[in-house]
C-alpha cells in the first residue's frame, strides 16, 4: 500500500486541489461511496479518496471518474491480463468463462464496462446447461457450448458502452441464443408442418426491446410476433442431417461451400422471401414497418433489429431498466424528467448507451442522497465488494474459485440463470432472508480463510491494517481495538455505521479467538493478531448494511 503522505500529495495534485495537509488522513464522503457502489463492483480505498477530494475548479471528482469509465481512459490494471493469460484459449470449460468474469469484476480498471457486461448478460439471457445439452445432440462429446457462451459474453463486453443496435445484432448472431431459444429448428415456407418457431421472436420483443406494454397498452400483437418469426427463420448452426441446403453467411449472403459443424449459417431454403408488415401501434403509423424479405441473407432480420433499436417503446423500456438499476426500484417512474433526458440521449442512431449512462450518472437524482442505500447487492456484487474493499489480490485464477462457488450457492450462478428472463436486476426480486445467512457464512469462511476457502484472495489483512490505518483513522494505532474496528467500518461503510456497531466490534477485538482477554500486539503476537484481524474483517463485512449499496 502506498505511503499515505505520498498518496495524499499525488491525489491532490492530480485533482487540482491541495486540500489534504501532509500527515492527515484523506477525507472520505458518502457521495463518493454511493457513486462507487453503483458504478463499480465495490469501492477501493484509493478510489474513495480520489472521488472524495474536491477540485478547486471544473468538474467534480465524481464526474471526472464517470468520464474516465465511459471512455475507457487509462491503462488496464496489469493484474487482469496476467491472470487471463493463465486461462486456456479458447476457454476449456464454463468454469474458466466464469473465472474471467470474476477477474475483470474484481480487478479491472474499467469497472463500469464490467458492470454493464453483467447487466447485458442478464438482459440477454442464455443458459449454459441447455445450450450444452443441445450441442451434444448435434455433435456428441463437443465442448463447443463453452465457446458459444464465451463468444456471447465477449460481445456484451465489446458493446457494453456502445450502441444498443449492435447488442441486438450480436444477440441475433449468437450461436448460444440460436440454440437456447429454438431458432435452430425454425423454418418458413410452404409445405406441411412447416412454420417458424416463435420463441426468439417473442422474447426479442418482450424482454430485449419493446417490453410487453405501456400504461396498459400492448406494444406489439401476435401478428407482429408471427412476422418477426418469419424474418428470423433461416438463422441457424450447421450440423449433419440438414439435407441438401444452401448455407450462406448471415451478414454478407456469401455461400459457405463447406460449413463446419456448429458454424453460424443462414439456410436459404429455410427462409421464405416475402413482404412482412409490422403494425406495432395502430394509433401511431410512424411505428409501423414493412420489410421486403429476401432468402439469400439475414438482411431482413437485421433490418428489423435496427428498426426496433430506434423505436420509442424500446428507448423507454431499456432506459427505465437502466434508471431503476442505477438508482432504485421504480425510480424511472418517480423521475419522468430524467427518463425523458435518457430517451433523448439515446438518439436516433441505434441507441447511444454511453450517452444514456452519462445522463443517469451525472444527474442530481443519482448523485444526491435520495436513492442511496436503496438497492441490494447481488451475490456477485457482494463477493467482489469484499475483495475490492479489503485490497484483494489473486496469484492464479483458481484463487477465485471459492468466490464463484459461494456466489452460486447464494443464487447467482453465472450462465445458469432462470429461463428465459435471467437473474433479477431489481432489488425487490432478490432472494429473501436466506441470502443474508448465505452471505454471512460466505464472508466468515472467506475472510477467515476457513475450509474450503484455501485460495486466499484477501492478502495479508494484518499488514494492510498496520500500514494503512493512518489513511482512515488520523493517528490511528494498529494495536488499539477501537481504532482497528473504526478502520474496517470506515473502509467498508464510510459513515453508514452506528456507535453500537463500533462498540460490538471493539469488544470482540479485545479477546483472542479462544475468548481470552488479551491486548492486540502485532509485533509480539503476530499469529494471534492475524487471526483476530481476519475475524474482525469478516464480522464487519456481514453487518446488515453490507448487503446494501
Amino acid at each position: 500500500m502506498a505511503n499515505p503522505l505520498t498518496m495524499s500529495a499525488t491525489l491532490g495534485l492530480a485533482l487540482g486541489a491541495a486540500t489534504v495537509l501532509p500527515g492527515q488522513a484523506i477525507p472520505i464522503n458518502e457521495a463518493a461511496l454511493h457513486a462507487l457502489n453503483r458504478i463499480t463492483f465495490g469501492a477501493t480505498l484509493p478510489l474513495l479518496q480520489q472521488l472524495s477530494l474536491t477540485p478547486a475548479t471544473g468538474p467534480s471528482s465524481i464526474d471526472l471518474y464517470i468520464d474516465e469509465q465511459l471512455t475507457l481512459a487509462g491503462a488496464e490494471n496489469p493484474l487482469v491480463p496476467a491472470l487471463l493469460a493463465q486461462l486456456a484459449t479458447p476457454r476449456a470449460n464454463i468454469h474458466e468463462v466464469k473465472q474471467e468474469q470474476f477477474i475483470r469484476a474484481c480487478f479491472s480498471r474499467y469497472q463500469l464496462r464490467e458492470v454493464m457486461t453483467q447487466f447485458w448478460q442478464r438482459h440477454f439471457n442464455t443458459h449454459y446447461a441447455q445450450v450444452h445439452q443441445i450441442v451434444n445432440v448435434f455433435v456428441p462429446g463437443s465442448s463447443e457450448a463453452v465457446q458459444m457462451i464465451d463468444e456471447a459474453n465477449q460481445a456484451f463486453r465489446a458493446h457494453a458502452l456502445g450502441r444498443f443496435e449492435d447488442l441486438l445484432l450480436a444477440n441475433l448472431d449468437s450461436r448460444a441464443m440460436i440454440l437456447y431459444l429454438s431458432l435452430f429448428n425454425s423454418r418458413s415456407g410452404p409445405g406441411p408442418n412447416i412454420e417458424p418457431n416463435e420463441d426468439f421472436a417473442r422474447e426479442n420483443k418482450e424482454l430485449y426491446t419493446l417490453g410487453p406494454e405501456e400504461n396498459g397498452v400492448a406494444n406489439y400483437s401476435h401478428a407482429d410476433i408471427e412476422a418477426a418469426a418469419e424474418c428470423f427463420a433461416g438463422y441457424n448452426v450447421f450440423r449433419s442431417g440438414l439435407g441438401n441446403v444452401t448455407c450462406r453467411d448471415p451478414i454478407t449472403g456469401a455461400i459457405i461451400p463447406n460449413p463446419v459443424p456448429l458454424q453460424l449459417v443462414f439456410i436459404e431454403e429455410w427462409h421464405e422471401a416475402g413482404q412482412r408488415v409490422f403494425d406495432f401501434d395502430p394509433n401511431d403509423p410512424s411505428d409501423n414497418l414493412t420489410i421486403q424479405g429476401v432468402a439469400t441473407s439475414g438482411a431482413e432480420a437485421r433490418q428489423l433489429m435496427a428498426w426496433l433499436a430506434r423505436m420509442a417503446q424500446t428507448k423507454r423500456f431499456v432506459c427505465r431498466k437502466l434508471i431503476d438499476f442505477f438508482l432504485a426500484d421504480g425510480a424511472a417512474q418517480q423521475e419522468p424528467a430524467l427518463l425523458l433526458q435518457c430517451t433523448q440521449a439515446w438518439g436516433n442512431n441505434g441507441g447511444d448507451i454511453a450517452a444514456v449512462l452519462e445522463v443517469i450518472l451525472k444527474s442530481a437524482a443519482f448523485q444526491g442522497p435520495t436513492y442511496r442505500w436503496q438497492r441490494l447487492r447481488m451475490p456477485m456484487e457482494f463477493t467482489c465488494w469484499m475483495v475490492r474493499a479489503l485490497d484483494g489480490t489473486a496469484a492464479t485464477p483458481s484463487n477465485l474459485d471459492d468466490m464463484i462457488a459461494a456466489t452460486g450457492l447464494m443464487g447467482q450462478s453465472l450462465h445458469d440463470f432462470p429461463s428465459p428472463d435471467g437473474y433479477p436486476t431489481l432489488s425487490r426480486r432478490q432472494p429473501g432472508t436466506q441470502i443474508y445467512i448465505d452471505a454471512a457464512n460466505h464472508a466468515r469462511g472467506f475472510l477467515r480463510t476457513l475450509p474450503p476457502y484455501t485460495g486466499i484472495v484477501i492478502h495479508d489483512l494484518p499488514q494492510m491494517v498496520i500500514s494503512g490505518i493512518g489513511q482512515v483513522v488520523p493517528n490511528g494505532n494498529p494495536d488499539d481495538p477501537a481504532d482497528v474496528a473504526r478502520y474496517f467500518l470506515r473502509r467498508l461503510y464510510v459513515g453508514r455505521w452506528t456507535a453500537d456497531d463500533h462498540t460490538r466490534l471493539t469488544e470482540l477485538t479485545q479477546a483472542t479467538i479462544f475468548g481470552v482477554l488479551a491486548p492486540l500486539d502485532h509485533v509480539g503476537a503476530p499469529v494471534d493478531y492475524r487471526n483476530r484481524i481476519h475475524l474482525l474483517a469478516a464480522l464487519a463485512a456481514v453487518l446488515p448494511q453490507g448487503l446494501k449499496k
